[in-house]
């Protein structure tokens, strides 16, 4: 079984100057800072503080995010992927000084705002220039359809009481425009040509008076109204046109050379982005510390592991000793089942002193948890994950699960031939995930070996090869021809497995220094589990035989029953004899208590071991579709119809069951065993992780 590791409880008040320093430290000891939790203060100047507390860091997350969108519209526009981006040598990262969080934001947004704004005017150029020598192309095949009809700037002259309107229109509302014509009968001349897929010209020539009418007809279409330059006393001139596609031209080169050479800046960009997570990440830890009553001092509380206590500790005072004061509490109990003796060090000037109270060093539900789990096992850290994680104060369950839960998947999904399936399977999954040893399926192709492992040892006991039951006589015996027997197995697996959850809470009981309780709560609810199952395997429902004296255990009925009594006033009598971690509740209250724990105890034990017949259920299930799969393979004549029966049948028995078996044995493992032993409210071990592949922030002291 597995504890979790022993904490320390560090109690910092440092100097403000040496803030920024100590933000390098924090991340690179791996140090669990406690979240501040601010307390409802309502004074002026508590207030005061909080508002403009409040104000900084709306200002400073509303710069983060304006950060963010300069560097997302850096790699869309660039068409970069930012996670393939290469990671540069250590030399060429990006690196910024500076004296505070504050500092490092500020200073990233001048240079990426400077430097994206700088490219957005490029872009920006470039996608105007574009867009003006579309339009120049259009206008030139405009003019030079216009000029088949010998124009030039004299005749446009004629034109006083009549109006001249020249334009282009998309060819989806060349048709709209026509009808429109046609069904104003508007006296005019009109004439049209498409000029590609997607455009059309026209002109036409009508009377003045109907100019409002028409360009409320014209709305789609993009009227030319600066033509007559474009023409001279000889007709058409395309010289100035020419000369304005070749600037364009000119400044959308300059544009695309300098968006070119942004392609060599990537490594950079990709690094402000790293210091931009990383800067958020300062900014939440820079959150922790709380204001003293002491001027410019702040304080910090935060945890390390007992066994690096002593090295996080040396650094820290040599480091920052004339700045710094530290109260260290091992929170571990000692043979006498009281927290170990507190170290103080650093500087012993009163600005320094925290205002301990070691009465009530730390409320135990707020201590983080560290649980090493060794590789065998690692897999299974998959399933107790889904449940919760493991408080400071109980045991890890993985190794149990390890232990138990192949067993009871294996119960259920009893095939020695399906559970090689799911053992080959595993090792496809490990071999293809090899490279990555971190990623989820590599774990998840190991528990697939211990759960093909379980269904092999469930196929031996029930004789099941492929669904197959004559090739070898079963170790146990068959669900399908035994069910009886199978199924007093299976209530006695089911005790089995919660006697284990209260040897769990019995174990609990021993690491929290409470021998007491361990001896008067979980041991008599096991011989009350142990007498009960004696009773049901061996007497049946044979009531008379319960109250029977003439039995080889009189009265069997006494066995579930008599040790309900110390369990009714175990607390009680350690109450009285002065048990210190029973002292809290009345006398009365704690037999209340046990009264009504005495009474879910029976129904619980009755209603989780009546859980365990699943064992059964799903073993015949199994059985039962396998026989399904064998009767359709009967009625297939040729060999590769059944080899493809055979095939399909197996597959989909080997999904629709593995599912249905792991879901029942993990729900036996969650509701059953760890309600015995397991809270699961802990709070993981988490240390603010600062990336470093790209950029590096160094905090320098002013």
């Amino acid at each position: 079984m597995l504890t979790p590791e022993k904490m320390t409880l560090l109690k910092i008040s440092i100097h403000t100057s040496q803030v920024p320093a100590l933000l390098n430290f924090i991340p690179e000891h791996k140090i669990h800072v406690q979240s501040f939790k601010e307390a409802e203060e309502t004074g002026h100047r508590h207030l005061r503080r909080k508002r403009m507390l409040e104000d900084e860091s709306e200002v400073m997350e509303q710069k983060l995010n304006e950060i963010e969108e300069f560097l997302i519209y850096y790699f869309q526009k660039m068409e970069i992927n930012p996670e393939k981006v290469p990671v540069p040598a250590a030399a060429d990262r990006v690196i910024l000084n500076v004296s505070s969080v504050k500092d490092a934001v500020n200073k990233l947004y001048d240079l990426a705002d400077h430097e994206i704004r700088r490219m957005k005017g490029y872009i920006n150029d470039k996608e105007k220039y574009l867009k003006e020598i579309a339009e120049n192309k259009i206008l030139k095949e405009v003019f030079t359809w216009l000029s088949q009809y010998n124009p030039n700037n004299i005749v446009f002259e004629w034109f006083e009481q009549l109006v001249f309107r020249l334009g282009y229109i998309y060819n989806d509302d060349l048709d709209e425009l026509i009808v429109s014509l046609e069904h104003e009968q508007i006296p005019m001349v009109f004439e049209f040509k498409e000029l590609n897929s997607e455009t059309a010209a026209f002109f036409m020539i009508y009377h003045k008076i109907q100019e409002e009418h028409i360009s409320d007809i014209c709305r789609n279409a993009i009227e030319i109204k600066d033509y007559i330059k474009h023409f001279d006393e000889n007709g058409l001139n395309l010289a100035y046109l020419t000369e304005q596609i070749e600037f364009c031209n000119q400044r959308i080169n300059n544009a695309q050379d300098y968006i070119d050479s942004q392609d060599t800046d990537m490594v950079k960009f990709r690094g402000y982005i790293e210091i931009l997570k990383n800067c958020r990440k300062y900014n939440q830890l820079e959150k922790q510390f709380r204001e003293s009553f002491r001027g410019e001092i702040v304080r910090l509380e935060a945890f390390i592991p007992v066994k690096e206590q002593e090295s996080i500790l040396g650094e820290l005072d040599e480091q920052f000793h004339t700045h710094i004061r530290i109260h260290a509490h091992p929170l571990l109990k000692n043979a006498k089942g009281t927290l170990e003796v507190a170290q103080d060090l650093g500087t012993e000037e009163e600005d320094y002193e925290y205002g301990l109270d070691d009465e009530e060093i730390v409320p135990q539900k707020d201590i983080p948890s560290i649980v090493k789990t060794p590789k065998i096992f690692k897999p299974f850290r998959i399933l107790t994950n889904l449940y919760g994680v493991t408080n400071y104060n109980e045991i890890d369950p993985t190794p149990a699960v390890a232990l138990t839960y192949p067993i009871l998947f294996g119960l259920m999904f009893g095939d020695v031939g399906h559970g090689l399936i799911l053992v080959a399977l595993g090792l496809m999954l490990i071999i293809l995930k090899l490279k990555n040893k971190e990623n989820t399926m590599y774990d998840a192709g190991f528990l697939l070996i211990w759960l093909g492992g379980g269904a092999i040892i469930g196929g031996l006991l029930y004789g099941e090869v492929f669904g197959m039951g004559e090739i070898f006589h079963p170790i146990f015996a068959s669900p399908l021809h035994e069910i009886t027997l199978v199924l007093k197995g299976a209530i006695v697996v089911g005790v089995i497995h919660l006697s284990l959850g209260f040897f769990m809470k019995f174990l609990n009981y021993i690491n929290n220094k409470k021998l007491f309780l361990a001896f008067v709560d979980p041991i008599w609810k096991l011989i009350m589990l142990w007498g009960g199952a004696y009773v049901i395997l061996v007497h049946g429902f044979r009531i008379d035989e319960w109250f029977s004296p003439d039995m080889p255990i009189p009265y069997p009925i006494l066995l579930p029953i008599l040790p309900a009594i110390p369990l009714l006033f175990g607390k009680s009598i350690g109450k009285i004899i002065g048990i210190s971690y029973l002292q809290h509740e009345s006398v009365g209250g704690l037999i209340g208590e046990q009264t009504v724990e005495v009474g879910e105890t029976y129904l619980s034990m009755l209603s989780n071991v009546a859980s365990y017949t699943r064992l059964l259920a799903l073993a015949m299930a199994h059985m039962g579709l396998m026989l399904v799969v064998s009767e359709l393979v009967k009625l297939v004549n040729s060999l590769f119809g059944v080899v493809l029966v055979l095939v399909i049948g197996n597959l989909f028995v080997i999904v629709m069951e593995s599912v249905l078996a792991g879901i029942h044995a993990l729900r036996l493992t969650f509701y059953e065993f760890f309600s015995k032993f397991y809270s699961a409210d802990g709070i993981p071990y988490e240390y603010t992780k600062i990336d470093s592949e790209y950029s590096v922030i160094e905090f320098i002291q002013t």
